[in-house]
């Protein structure tokens, strides 16, 4: 929760003072209390946290506290050619191939039948896209009716983000600071100007936050064959989930 770049305007705070600071202590690793102790938010703070495979979670939130949920659901296509990138760079795990028979039949007895004996003879691409199947659909089950979640459709936000931010502040009943707008707005683009206006040092273009959304957005066409693509589409197709939110985000 500290204050870190790339830096958006505040008005409590000077950008200036923040970025020669934020330097200083990213260098001189002694002074990183300071930096900390001087712009850690104290109170009102709001809690942003990722998670992949929270449907359990969600539930448990969503029950006993009044925490505001966004389910982001992007389209198998991408997910699959992402993660299998990931494992053949050995970043991300492919231990739950090794359960899907187990995981399947807690998930869903009729899709567990479907697949029976024949799990060994997927391919990786069948096999993660069995995966996105049952992480979608125990995460959009976990949230629907709930006036204190919102499904977005990832391919939607990368569309119109501003739009879409909007959406999800109306619907929590937030208001949506001019600042918060034009920071959403500059970190759309990876134009280097709004890199620089921002404090961005960038070191690794990876993990910029400035980002060309439809260019992400429509990487995995170049990454998948069309077999696999098709391959993909065969596992997924039936899902009630993915027909939804195929539908939202206009996917096929």
């Amino acid at each position: 929760m500290l204050d870190k770049a790339p830096f958006f305007k505040k008005d409590h705070s000077s950008l200036l003072m923040r970025q020669k600071l934020w330097v200083f202590c990213r260098a001189v690793k002694p002074f990183g209390a300071l930096y900390e102790a001087l712009y850690t938010p104290k109170y009102g703070t709001a809690l942003a946290f990722k998670e992949i495979n929270g449907d359990r979670l969600m539930r448990d939130l969503l029950k006993e506290t009044s925490i505001k949920i966004l389910y982001i659901v992007r389209s198998p296509w991408a997910v699959v050619a992402s993660t299998m990138r990931g494992q053949a760079e050995r970043l991300m795990p492919t231990g739950r191939f090794a359960v899907l028979d187990s995981l399947l039949e807690k998930h869903d007895e009729n899709l567990a039948n479907q697949y029976a004996g024949k799990i060994e003879s997927l391919n990786d691409f069948q096999k993660n896209a069995l995966l996105w199947r049952m992480d979608a659909e125990k995460g959009v089950n976990a949230i629907d009716g709930n006036p204190n979640a919102m499904l977005m459709i990832y391919e939607n936000l990368c569309r119109t983000p501003l739009e879409q931010s909007k959406e999800v502040f109306a619907h929590f009943g937030i208001d949506m600071h001019p600042n918060t707008e034009d920071f959403i707005s500059a970190s759309s683009s990876s134009e280097g100007s709004a890199r620089r206006e921002h404090g961005e040092a960038v070191v690794n273009d990876y993990f910029s936050v400035f980002r060309d959304p439809m260019q992400s957005m429509n990487k995995w066409r170049t990454q998948l064959t069309e077999q696999e693509q098709a391959e993909i589409t065969e596992v997924v197709g039936d899902s009630e989930v993915f027909q939804r939110c195929a539908s939202l985000g206009r996917w096929v």
